[in-house]
């Protein structure tokens, strides 16, 4: 069960006081909250409520990460792959979106598809996809792998 501090945290940021909210979730993420590390670490990504540092927001990532945050799993592989356009940090960011996803985040699955899938269908091949992250076979196996774990999926 969270803090109260961080649910405090979190009804700041529904209510947009974001400025609140970081004040809030900071104190938090250096106490060892990794959920509070993940929400700082989105928030110097975006500058919400606080200036604009991706330094400090791969800080934030990295540790809840350490600490097996499945959602910091996510934003971070998000930010990787969306971010960097070499092949060490997108492959690394496809890892921890995959990684996410077999942690619960499925609703992570279509951006995953996104990613690493062209515009066309799978057409059985070895081909390597456009974004060069992961080859479609690859791809195949991983969802024929999460339809046994019984995660529903939709690939037309």
């Amino acid at each position: 069960m969270k803090s109260t501090a961080f649910d405090m945290a979190m009804m700041a940021c529904r209510q947009n006081d974001m400025e609140g909210a970081f004040r809030q979730f900071l104190p938090l993420a250096e106490n060892g909250d990794a959920d509070a590390m993940n929400m700082a670490a989105n928030m110097f990504e975006r500058g919400q409520g606080t200036y604009r540092d991706p330094g400090r927001a791969v800080f934030w990532w990295k540790k809840a990460v350490e600490l097996g945050n499945v959602d910091a799993l996510a934003d971070y592989g998000h930010y990787l792959v969306t971010t960097f356009f070499d092949g060490k940090e997108q492959k690394l960011g496809a890892g921890y979106l995959v990684t996410a996803t077999e942690r619960g985040q499925r609703a992570l699955w279509s951006l995953l598809l996104k990613i690493t899938m062209p515009e066309s269908k799978y057409t059985g091949q070895q081909q390597i996809t456009a974004t060069g992250l992961l080859t479609l076979r690859q791809i195949h196996i991983f969802a024929h792998s999460m339809c046994r774990k019984r995660v529903c999926l939709n690939i037309s």
